[in-house]
């Protein structure tokens, strides 16, 4: 896919399918190298290392978006929105 087309409305990466989106994110999760300091150190756990964990539909587009957001992380942000706060 090219990776140039974004999302007009989120300005994410549009993926045509939900499985290509999540081969993506685990490319990315299992794909990433880990980075060593200028004397060869490992630098800590988390630091640099993508963070996406879902893939979801976007009705913008009609193609899908990687997110780090947890399902209960959307689930709290739509409360919020629904309250209108």
């Amino acid at each position: 896919m090219d990776n140039s087309r974004k999302c007009r409305a989120t300005g994410k990466v549009i993926f045509e399918t939900l499985i290509e989106a999540k081969l993506t994110m685990f490319r990315l999760k299992w794909g990433f190298k880990h980075i060593k300091d200028i004397y060869g150190k490992r630098v800590k756990h988390r630091q640099g290392r993508p963070v996406q964990k879902r893939a979801y539909y976007c009705p913008h587009c009609d193609g899908f978006h990687l997110t780090k957001w947890g399902k209960s992380d959307f689930k709290a942000y739509q409360e919020i929105q629904s309250k209108g706060l």
